[in-house]
């Protein structure tokens, strides 16, 4: 890891992967689980899609199995990013499609879960957005760092990653929107969890702001 107080800015590009490591696609919040763990062996995932459709559906769908993980976010039934971790993380439509050949196999599982819409509005961000290393969580002050960008009115997601569980803060409109955390998805405007993570040695922190159009 570099210096802790080196800064870099940049998007976590589409599709690039290391011969070593490929991380796992950001934690999403569970706000209201519609459906949980239901065996792709038993579903027609194409059906389930269109059911999400015609259900309006404001939130995602995850697809999860031992060697990979995707997720298609929806906004009132309309298909919005798509994502995929496998041997490399594909952004963009080719993942939709790349998560719709996996969950064809027997040992996926599938969650749907529905967000508030302005969570749902920031959920891209995480996938999409302008990434700046922050630095390593010893060297900071996490709860400064929310307060001070709460303060600036800013609008951006902070990740906080260690080896153990992975968070994510939300800052809106001045304030602490909503804090979660891989262990404990049940988002909340108490940031207990994301601090716990931060607790942990050399957790990175980042800040994740909307990617320019």
């Amino acid at each position: 890891m570099a210096a802790a107080q080196a800064s870099t800015q940049g998007s976590r590009a589409p599709g690039r992967a290391t011969a070593t490591l490929v991380e796992d696609l950001p934690p999403l919040p569970e706000e209201v689980v519609v459906h949980r763990r239901l065996k792709s062996a038993f579903v027609d995932f194409d059906a389930l899609i269109a059911t999400l459709r015609v259900d309006r559906l404001t939130g995602y769908l995850r697809a999860q199995a031992r060697d990979f993980e995707g997720v298609l976010l929806f906004g009132r039934g309309e298909r919005g990013l798509s994502s995929y971790r496998g041997d490399e993380v594909v952004i963009g439509p080719r993942a939709g499609e790349l998560v719709r050949r996996r969950a064809a196999g027997d040992d996926v599982l599938l969650d749907v879960v529905r967000v508030r819409a302005v969570t749902a509005e920031m959920l891209p961000q995480l996938f999409a957005g302008r990434w700046q290393l922050v630095g390593i969580s010893r060297f900071l002050l996490l709860d400064e760092l929310l307060a001070h960008l709460a303060e600036e009115r800013r609008d951006v997601a902070v990740m906080v990653t260690g080896f153990r569980d992975c968070g994510v803060a939300v800052v809106r409109g001045g304030r602490i929107d909503s804090a979660w955390t891989r262990l404990h998805p049940r988002p909340s405007a108490n940031l207990d969890a994301v601090l716990a993570v931060a607790r942990e040695r050399d957790a990175r922190v980042e800040i994740v702001a909307a990617a320019d159009l």
